[in-house]
């Protein structure tokens, strides 16, 4: 059946952070199991129980990224975001991140980015066509208060936005 949240053309989805406890396969699982579509990957986190030293991360190679994502359509969930990333003006460094993003599906990068990259990384959204959501880490993180968010994404491309982070 569908839900209600889908009725309401909402998806719904868990950061694997909340399951960091674990690898990225069994958050997966996890997530799934509670009828969740999607799910936001984090940098560092364990890829699988069999191979513990193997984190998720930009620099996957193309069969890890195979085995992502055939678990991750194999449990019915979309990698939809991926963050919290590091993201800066360096166009060659940023761009490693947005073709990792491009392969996996990603439509997110989640980030806390300082404000000289936002001239290069909104060149890369409106390029890839993927968004930037700048993540509020609490104080003292830079983007802690919204108004500072709000001022790093006043009058750029609609693919930068706030990641309101609930649980912080």
């Amino acid at each position: 059946g569908t839900s209600g949240a889908e009725q309401l053309g909402w998806r719904l989805g868990a950061q694997a952070y909340a399951f960091r406890n674990f690898s990225l396969f069994e958050a997966i699982d996890k997530n799934a199991s509670l009828g969740l579509k999607c799910i936001e990957a984090y940098p560092g986190q364990r890829l699988s129980k069999e191979r513990p030293d193997v984190k998720m991360n930009i620099d996957l190679t193309p069969e890890l990224q195979g085995e992502v994502k055939s678990r991750l359509n194999d449990a019915g969930v979309k990698l939809v975001n991926f963050g919290v990333c590091n993201l800066t003006k360096k166009e060659s460094e940023a761009r490693r991140t947005f073709d990792f993003a491009r392969k996996m599906g990603v439509e997110t990068l989640v980030s806390e980015p300082l404000p000289d990259a936002f001239d290069t990384l909104e060149k890369l959204c409106d390029e890839y066509g993927i968004n930037l959501a700048v993540h509020n880490h609490p104080k003292p993180s830079r983007y802690w208060d919204y108004r500072t968010v709000l001022e790093v994404c006043k009058d750029r491309s609609k693919r930068i936005g706030a990641c309101c982070d609930t649980g912080h």
